[in-house]
């Protein structure tokens, strides 16, 4: 063993608890010295019932006129009954569950450089609207619930590995389906995910029923959110003047042209994350000049700048006429670039179509916000599901090729990618106001 004044700092950072380390002091670090009770968390506060048992009592209440997450709304009224401390237990817990999804079923490696690539890109995460919005309130309603989903895809990567589900597993992994579809994002992008394994399972004759009850339990979350009269109260409630006209097709219109014009047209830091890298990746891994000038055209439409959604919001230009259309049009050549360029990188194979699906899915999912209030509001919140599914895009990109390059191309994508994670913790630590 070496003595302490031997020890290089290299030696330090060439064990794999380090990344692990460094991506769990920096998510502690962000919640501890920004927490306050605001917003949501001061409203669900102020109405909680005199103990537990009166609120357990008052739950089939709780959504009325309001929500129809019968199943997430109930939870945080149950857990804002007990100290903070016990949030913040699960809320690390939660992030210690996504991150060792990534990293075995994604990048299926535990290397040191590849652990730090998926910290790296995990601290791009914004914090800032569960901070505006309400820290418990907001990250029970998306973190509890994206790391829930997550275990409920456990079922896909099992039936690829031909492994048998113990019974007492598949009953948490179908409570886990019922429970994170319950968030209206995620019933899309279940209905999306589990379809497309279900298919998939059908061509390769692999065992499929469980994709069917899953795909089910999605379809089913998300006509209980498009029919709940909770969801169509709360609707005209905050809808501005005019929004009550807008048919189904209009409201998906002002779905897609919001979360285009948010990720694609709005300097988005979690879409440029995903672009940079995917330029360094495309530019290492293959020499032909259409992936090349495909991969730039993302951040050509990022640098492009277009009316703020405050004036839109304002003067009532947050409509669903030609200009949304550009936008929809703009956006979706972007998501189609990345998608071509990803086929170059990996060809026709499961991968290709998987990491297709997981991007699609994130993006389809934000849609559903065009259904809520006027869906042109920021909500960045709600952007949470596709921010993860970006996150888990450019790991696997950059962990894949990682083992056909050379030392010095090595060194240039970690550095690109440590650069980009150390910039999202500064930009964190700015938004939430700690500095």
């Amino acid at each position: 063993m070496k003595k302490l004044k031997d020890i290089m700092i290299e030696d330090l950072f060439n064990h794999k608890a380090f990344p692990y380390i460094y991506f769990l002091v920096v998510v502690a670090f962000l919640h501890i010295a920004s927490f306050e009770v605001f917003g949501d968390d001061y409203a669900v506060l102020a109405g909680l019932k005199d103990n537990l048992w009166l609120e357990i009592k008052n739950l089939p209440n709780i959504c009325n006129g309001w929500s129809g997450r019968y199943l997430i709304n109930p939870l945080i009224y149950v857990m804002m009954h007990f100290d903070y401390r016990v949030w913040f237990c699960v809320e690390m817990i939660c992030f210690v569950l996504m991150y060792q999804l990534i990293k075995k079923y994604g990048l299926m490696s535990d290397k040191v450089p590849h652990l730090f690539v998926l910290s790296a890109m995990m601290c791009t995460l914004s914090f800032v609207d569960y901070y505006e919005i309400g820290w418990r309130v907001s990250t029970m309603t998306y973190i509890w619930v994206a790391a829930s989903f997550m275990v409920a895809c456990l079922t896909i990567v099992k039936n690829y590995k031909d492994e048998n589900i113990k019974w007492y597993q598949m009953i948490g992994i179908l409570l886990m389906t019922i429970f994170s579809t319950n968030k209206e994002e995620l019933s899309v992008m279940g209905i999306i995910i589990f379809g497309v394994a279900l298919v998939m399972a059908l061509v390769k004759k692999r065992r499929y029923i469980v994709f069917l009850v899953q795909l089910g339990i999605s379809v089913g979350n998300f006509l209980w959110h498009l029919l709940s009269p909770n969801n169509q109260a709360r609707y005209e409630r905050k809808s501005f003047y005019g929004a009550h006209d807008y048919g189904f097709f209009d409201k998906v219109t002002i779905g897609l042209s919001s979360t285009f014009r948010h990720i694609v047209f709005e300097h988005n830091f979690a879409f440029l994350c995903l672009v940079i890298v995917l330029i360094v990746v495309v530019w290492f891994a293959t020499k032909k000049i259409l992936p090349r000038f495909l991969s730039f055209i993302p951040l050509a439409f990022w640098f492009m700048t277009w009316i703020p959604p405050e004036f839109d919001y304002i003067f009532g230009t947050c409509s669903v006429g030609f200009r949304a259309w550009v936008v929809i049009i703009c956006g979706a050549l972007a998501l189609l670039a990345i998608v071509l360029c990803m086929y170059y990188i990996y060809g026709k194979n499961e991968k290709f179509i998987w990491m297709t699906t997981i991007l699609v899915a994130g993006f389809a999912g934000r849609v559903v916000v065009g259904f809520a209030n006027t869906g042109w509001q920021r909500y960045e919140r709600t952007y949470t599901f596709l921010y993860i599914a970006m996150i888990v895009v450019a790991s696997v990109l950059a962990c894949d090729i990682w083992k056909n390059l050379t030392y010095r191309k090595k060194q240039l994508l970690f550095g690109v990618i440590i650069t980009l994670g150390n910039f999202g913790v500064m930009k964190n630590i700015y938004d939430l106001g700690i500095i």
